[in-house]
């Protein structure tokens, strides 16, 4: 992996996530997701500007280009200093959209993006103001155990918000009950 990206590969599948064609979105998608597995590759592709592309890509209404970008984001949420940088982008929305998936590889992926997110503080705020817990809410009905697994940790860690949105988006949603 640190050879593609040492051999100037990473920039060039950035770009390709911006194509017109739809199997080459796939591809890209598919390429970079490959590539964080790498901690340090992580960062790299934030700081190349692979987000914007991503998060352009979760409009998609194609299956596996969905499911190769949720997995993408969620390998880059798994890194402290890409959560911030995630929901900054706006990938939020897409990803609590996509939270309520009947796919259950996207729908797992994007609650694990959205709990990896709310790990902090800020992005639990985030999530809520967002519209984000009524649909963690509905889907820990999912009758995918990973869904539930992961809609549960995100509704746990936006629970641990000091903020009284989060709370009442909590309190709005049923999730007290």
């Amino acid at each position: 992996h640190l050879f593609i990206v040492e051999a100037g590969g990473l920039q060039p599948l950035v770009n390709l996530a911006y194509s017109i064609d739809p199997d080459i979105h796939q591809q890209a998608a598919s390429a970079l997701r490959g590539l964080t597995v790498t901690d340090d590759i992580k960062m790299k592709i934030v700081q190349e500007g692979g987000l914007e592309p991503l998060t352009r890509l979760l409009l998609s209404s194609d299956v596996e280009i969905l499911r190769e970008v949720a997995a993408c984001l969620c390998n880059l949420s798994l890194s402290d200093e890409n959560k911030y940088e995630i929901a900054k982008c706006g990938a939020v929305p897409p990803l609590i959209t996509h939270m309520q998936s009947t796919d259950m590889m996207i729908a797992s992926q994007c609650s694990a993006t959205l709990a990896n997110l709310a790990e902090m503080s800020e992005n639990q705020s985030v999530i809520a103001r967002e519209g984000g817990v009524r649909p963690c809410i509905s889907v820990m009905r999912s009758r995918y155990v990973e869904v539930q697994r992961e809609s549960g940790r995100l509704l746990a860690n936006v629970c641990a918000s000091d903020e009284a949105s989060a709370t009442k988006a909590i309190v709005d949603g049923g999730g007290h009950q």
